[in-house]
Formats: C-alpha cells, sequence, structure tokens
C-alpha cells in the first residue's frame, strides 16, 4: 500500500502511533517491523524500517535500517523521533533529515549500565518511549520492570521500579516500588509520570514533588564490562569475568567489583585480592592500557533465592567510571528438571541430550538452562541418570542440586542401578581421593612440561569427568584420551567417561615466560554428580636453566639462559665446584647472558647464575 490511499493499506500488528508538528500520522507498524507515515491527505509511506526483523542500519537512511518488533513512538521538540526497537532492546531515533542511530541499549537483552552511557546500557524488551520537557527519554524497559531515564548528554538511569516484578511501594521512593511489566509512560504539563502497570492491571503516578531529583554522578565513560551467567543456583560456584579495555594512552587503571552479600569468593586471576571487610573484590594497579579479562570465582550460599545484584566501578589515571554489561542476576528456575533435560514433559535423561550437554561443557559454551558455566558436577549428574535407567525424579529429602535429582527406582531396569544410590558414593567409597595431580616441583618459564592425573574412580560409580584450572597466562597442549582445551574459562577436561575404570589422564604445558613465583593448579573430578579437588602434588615454583655457553669475538662469554626474560642474575666462576667467585652481574634480556671472566684464560672455569 505504500504510496497509496491509507485506507487501502495492509498493516500487521500495529501497537503505537504519534503525530508530528506537520500533522503527519506515525505509526509502528510492529510485526511488518516498519515506522510508517500516513500524510494530511491520507497517503502512507514507509518512514523507516526495511520489513526484515533484525538490527542494522545505524548511521544511514531509516528505510535502510532494520527494526524487530518496533512499539513505542516518540517525538522531541526538534523532531527527532525516537522508536522502541522491542526485540532489538535497544531505544533508536529518527533525526529529521532521516537518519538513524541508537539511542540506548547495546543490543544484549538483561539489565544493567545504570549511571553510565545510555548506548552501552542493557535493556530488556523496551515497549513505549515519552520525551519530557527537559529532553529527556523515558523508557518503559518492560522486561526489567523499571522506567529508565536517559538525560541530554546520554547517560541513562532508573527513575522507577526496584526490577523485581510484583505489586508494592505505594507512598514512597518509585525507585523502590515494584512493578510489574509497565507498557505505556506518559507525562502532564507539571512533569509528573504516568505508569500503565500492565500486569498489576493499575495506572501508578510518580510525582515530581515527591521524586527526589537525580543527580547524574560525575564519571567517565565505562570501559569496564562484566559477564554474567544467565542465572545461578544456590551452592554452584560460576565465574564473573570483568572485560577491561582501558582507554588508548591510560597510563594506570584498576578495578573492584561487590558481589552479593554472603556469597563466597574463590580463585581470583590478574594477583587480584578479596577483602572481607567491605567484600570486595580487587584488580590493579595495572600500569599500561593493556585490555585483560578479569575473572573471579562466586558461590552463592544454599538458601539464596531471588534477583541479586553485583557492584563495581573502575579508575583509569584518576577518573572513576561504572561498570558496564549485566549487574544483576536471577535464581534459576530449576524446577523438577535438570538442565540438561531439553524434554520438560518426558523426566528422561537421553542420550542425546547427555552428549550435547558434555559438550556443551568441554568446549565452555554458555547452556540454555543455568547454571553456566555448566558445573561439572551437573554433567556427571545427568551421565549417571541416562546410565541409571533415564526416568528420574527430584528427591525433596537431598537439600541441594545436583544430588537431588535420582532414578526413578520405580522405572528404572533393576540391573542398571540408580542414581538414589550414589548419592551418598563418596562417603562409600573407602580409597579416596580418587585424581591425584603429578607435577615438577620446578618449571622453566616459557618452556613446557607434563601434568598427570591418575583417576581411580569409586567403584560404584557410573559416569565421571575431570577437569583442570590453568594459571593465567599458561597453554595447554597434547591433551590424552580425547580431552579438550576450554579457552573461555582455561581449564583442559577430559570426559564425561560412561564407566568407572582407571585413567591416567595426561596434558604438556608452557609455562608463561613472565611467570616469578610458584603457581598452583586446581583441578576438580565429579562422579555421577559428586565432586571432590584432585590431589597430590599441585604446585611449582620458578627456575632457571643454563644452556651452551660459547666466546664471542669481542672476548666477552655468553650463557644460554632458559627462565624469565628481564631477570638479573649474579654470575659465579669455580675452577673445583667448591669455591665460587663472583664475576659479575648480567641481565636476561634475549635467552642469554653476557659477561667477562678474565680468569678463564688461565684455567678451566665452571659457571652458576644465582638470583641476586
Amino acid at each position: 500500500g505504500d504510496g497509496g490511499p491509507a485506507t487501502s493499506a495492509r498493516l500487521n500488528s500495529p501497537t503505537c502511533v504519534a503525530v508530528d508538528a506537520a500533522g503527519n500520522l506515525l505509526i509502528a507498524d510492529t510485526q511488518n517491523h516498519r515506522i510508517r507515515k500516513v500524510t494530511p491527505v491520507g497517503l502512507i509511506s514507509t518512514l523507516a524500517g526495511t520489513g526484515s526483523a533484525a538490527f542494522n542500519g545505524d548511521g544511514g537512511p531509516g528505510t535502510s535500517a532494520s527494526f524487530q518488533s518496533p512499539q513505542g513512538l516518540a517525538l522531541d521538540a526538534a523532531g527527532n523521533l525516537y522508536v522502541a526497537d522491542s526485540q532489538n532492546h535497544r531505544v533508536r531515533k529518527l533525526a529529521p533529515d532521516g537518519r538513524i542511530s541508537t539511542i540506548a541499549g547495546s543490543g544484549a537483552r538483561g539489565f544493567g549500565g545504570d549511571a553510565g552511557p545510555a548506548i552501552l546500557a542493557n535493556l530488556n524488551s523496551p515497549s513505549r518511549v515519552a520525551v519530557d520537557a527537559a529532553g529527556n527519554l523515558l523508557i518503559a524497559d518492560t522486561g526489567n520492570h523499571r522506567i529508565r531515564r536517559v538525560t541530554p548528554a546520554g547517560l541513562i538511569t532508573t527513575i522507577a521500579g526496584a526490577g523485581t516484578f510484583g505489586y508494592s511501594g505505594d507512598g514512597g521512593l518509585a525507585t523502590g516500588a515494584q512493578l510489574y511489566s509497565p507498557g505505556g509512560v506518559a507525562l502532564n504539563a507539571a512533569g509528573d509520570l504516568f505508569i500503565a502497570d500492565t500486569q498489576n492491571h493499575r495506572i501508578r503516578k510518580v510525582s515530581v514533588r515527591a521524586e527526589p531529583p537525580v543527580v547524574e554522578p560525575a564519571l567517565g565513560v565505562p570501559f569496564v564490562e562484566r559477564q554474567l551467567p544467565s542465572n545461578y543456583t544456590p551452592s554452584a560456584k560460576f565465574v564473573v569475568t570483568l572485560q577491561a579495555k582501558a582507554p588508548a594512552g591510560t597510563q594506570v587503571y584498576a578495578v573492584e567489583d561487590q558481589p552479593p552479600a554472603g556469597w563466597a569468593v574463590g580463585t581470583i586471576s590478574h594477583a587480584g585480592s578479596f577483602s572481607p571487610t567491605d567484600q570486595m573484590v580487587r584488580f590493579g594497579p595495572f600500569f599500561d592500557a593493556t585490555a585483560r579479562n578479569l575473572t573471579y570465582e562466586v558461590t552463592p550460599p544454599a538458601g539464596e533465592s531471588g534477583t541479586e545484584e553485583f557492584r563495581g566501578k573502575a579508575s583509569a589515571d584518576g577518573v572513576d567510571s561504572a561498570i558496564g554489561g549485566l549487574n544483576t542476576i536471577a535464581l534459576a528456575d530449576l524446577g523438577q528438571r535438570h538442565p540438561a533435560d531439553n524434554n520438560p514433559a518426558d523426566n528422561r535423561m537421553k542420550i542425546s541430550e547427555v552428549t550435547a550437554y558434555g559438550a556443551a561443557w568441554r568446549s565452555g559454551t554458555s547452556w540454555p538452562t543455568g547454571p553456566n558455566p555448566i558445573p561439572i558436577s551437573y554433567l556427571t549428574r545427568a551421565g549417571a541418570l541416562w546410565r541409571g535407567g533415564e526416568t528420574y525424579r527430584l528427591d525433596p529429602n537431598i537439600p541441594e542440586p545436583p544430588l537431588w535429582w535420582v532414578n526413578d527406582t520405580a522405572a528404572a531396569p533393576q540391573n542398571r542401578g540408580s542414581g538414589r544410590a550414589n548419592v551418598s558414593l563418596m562417603a562409600q567409597s573407602s580409597s579416596p581421593p580418587w585424581v591425584t595431580g603429578h607435577l615438577p616441583d620446578r618449571f622453566v618459564p616459557g618452556q613446557a612440561f607434563v601434568i598427570q592425573l591418575a583417576v581411580r574412580p569409586p567403584a560404584n560409580a557410573s559416569a565421571y569427568a575431570v577437569e583442570d584450572r590453568l594459571p593465567d597466562g599458561w597453554t595447554a597442549s597434547s591433551i590424552s584420551h580425547d580431552g579438550a582445551w576450554d579457552a573461555r574459562n582455561r581449564q583442559v577436561k577430559w570426559g564425561p567417561f560412561f564407566d568407572n575404570q582407571p585413567r591416567q589422564l595426561r596434558y604438556e604445558i608452557v609455562a608463561a615466560a613472565d611467570s616469578t613465583q610458584a603457581v598452583v593448579f586446581q583441578g576438580t573430578a565429579s562422579f555421577d554428580g559428586a565432586s571432590s579437588v584432585i590431589a597430590g602434588q599441585r604446585q611449582s615454583r620458578a627456575t632457571s636453566r643454563l644452556g651452551r655457553i660459547g666466546q664471542l669475538s669481542s672476548g666477552e662469554l655468553q650463557i644460554e639462559l632458559h627462565g624469565r626474560i628481564g631477570a638479573k642474575y649474579v654470575i659465579e666462576a669455580s675452577s673445583n665446584l667448591l669455591d665460587w667467585t663472583r664475576v659479575g652481574e648480567a641481565t636476561n634480556t634475549d635467552g642469554t647472558l653476557v659477561f667477562k671472566d678474565e680468569g678463564s684464560v688461565r684455567s678451566q672455569r665452571f659457571y652458576r647464575v644465582v638470583s641476586p
């Protein structure tokens, strides 16, 4: 119908309209993924959108851009049209000259970014927009159960809604109230905000006289983004990743992040630290602008529930900024079903589901149902349920996952055993530990060595897997038994093995060239869902090794040195291997030490190097 009478055109689920200063009617033609315009004389045309459900076109003409289910429309005094691009989780602006850009939303579905740039924030299915007299853009962030505000300077904050769905808060501050899928926003002449609280079947009002003014913090542009799993499970450990990309020219930066109160903090990368006093994880300071993926492990307590929030900030050359990305995480809705079970109707753990779950665990890929990354105990429990007869149920007498999923003994074949019988296999075994590690007590930075893990499963185990975590900057290769390297989580992984056979697992590792201290390897083995740490020799210390010695044309001596580049050494000489004399110092700049020894021309000499 474009180019003809609007009454003859076809629309597909239009959801919102607006009228511009020229009297044109603007339509969010939602399921056609377009914005349509009807002139005062009744002719219709496409103002923006190609009709394909996608995201592209920013910086170009609106007619070449793609939307995905656009809904809300609003105009400002300058004639800019704001569009709630709902399923792209963005708000976009169509300027009077026809060019389109993103005003709010990173495109990632979720919540995060308050107090920072709106284009880096996360939205969740925004459905309506409005513009107030001061030029602030108001967004009904429907899936986040919040109303967000974007200032003319481009900073975003929450002005209403606590972020959890429900109904509460009348008479108090709007930021503490509960909304439930708000689907509309409007303003009166006084600046009061009216909210269509859709699933609460109410219209709510935020009074500017009752709501204190929001003072925008003097923050820099965020350069750290937090990555979280889609949800969490009580007592199940997961990794928080902070992607730091400092601005070019940065001299020094640092990062601090605070997990929810009461959550246990485990391994921290990049020599970070945790302060129990203020519950803060800290990284740095780093005296450069190098990008880093900072990580730390957290474990929610057994009784945790609801949506929890992470808080943190970064600082570069004295300028603070909020951490972008995700800052909230919700409790996993596990219900009666193991996450690997893709069919909620059958309560059966089929082989295809177990192998798909195992492939995701090996590669570190996120699984549609949390927890993520996939815990090794969840993987082996899935294997045990499959081996035990496939049909399973949740045992209310077992307090925590994954052991609370047990085989349904009424349906399982009697000769295959049951998952329920394996709940206490850790206590039944008489010969722990089940995995013992072996590695050299000394390593040379930049050189390879072998790590071995001897696995002796409990006699009644039906499925097991093993994972070993490497220090930052180290790499693994030559992994035995069809093992895999999970680069995202820096782990070597084996299995799942659907038997209880002993195995001698091994892999080769290259120590980071800048390693200077002792390193500790941390690994876990899981048998039918019950996990234990890898025991044995798990620590090694950096050392150096001498190679060939030769004489340069200048008369100086040169020794090959395998060790940390940049380290300084004292060189000593002896003619009898008993009495040693210092002959100089040298720095390992390229894998060699160059020095002079006047005594070398008079007798046979032996040399050694020591740290000063």
